[in-house]
């Protein structure tokens, strides 16, 4: 016997409960009640900063809060590369474990020097996104696996010229399912039963 659980709506942090009950006349009488905090998955900046969950900003090259409504998707923020200098880079890192296979999802404005300046996207230190020049806002997926892994945003810039904004954006990061057991206890009854025919079946 399965089931699924939905949910639709999340924002912040969810405490999801739910009770699973398994009876087999006389042989044994379980009841299980799990708690499991769901953590929103969606990163919108509209925080105004990087509080919403844990990154890892590059120290000396940060991405920084965007507010010019140009260089933002939607909303009133954004978040855009660090200013740097020829042969530097800006990095961005976020690890996180996917309860589930699932999927990473945002959108991503790029203004550099076409074939030289570029954005790249990584997820295990594996590229899957990379582009230089103009290009409007897009929106880019990726399939992941169950299991932790490490996402990296990056600019990077070579030896010499600057060409448009000398920036990468990025907005409405859509993060895979996490979540973990918070509490395991046993409940007196669950009403809903199955009974199974011949017993032992």
């Amino acid at each position: 016997y399965s089931f699924n659980l939905v949910l639709n709506s999340l924002s912040g942090n969810n405490l999801v409960g739910f009770k699973i009950g398994a009876y087999s006349n006389l042989y044994y009488d379980v009841n299980l009640y799990d708690s499991i905090l769901i953590n929103g998955n969606m990163e919108t900046f509209e925080t105004g900063d990087l509080s919403y969950i844990p990154w890892v900003n590059d120290t000396s090259k940060p991405w920084t809060i965007e507010t010019n409504p140009s260089n933002v998707y939607q909303g009133s923020y954004s978040l855009r590369s660090g200013a740097i200098s020829d042969s530097q880079k800006s990095i961005l890192n976020l690890t996180m474990s996917s309860m589930v296979d699932d999927s990473i999802s945002f959108y991503i404005k790029v203004s550099t020097e076409a074939g030289y300046d570029f954005a790249r996207f990584y997820i295990d230190n594996n590229v899957l996104y990379e582009k230089s020049g103009t290009i409007s806002w897009q929106k880019q997926i990726f399939p992941i696996s169950a299991g932790q892994h490490v996402f990296k945003w990056e600019y990077e810039k070579d030896y010499s010229s600057s060409s448009g904004s000398d920036a990468v954006w990025i907005d409405n990061i859509k993060l895979p399912i996490q979540g973990k057991i918070s509490s395991i206890e046993n409940v007196v009854k669950n009403k809903d039963n199955i009974i199974v025919y011949p017993n032992p079946a």
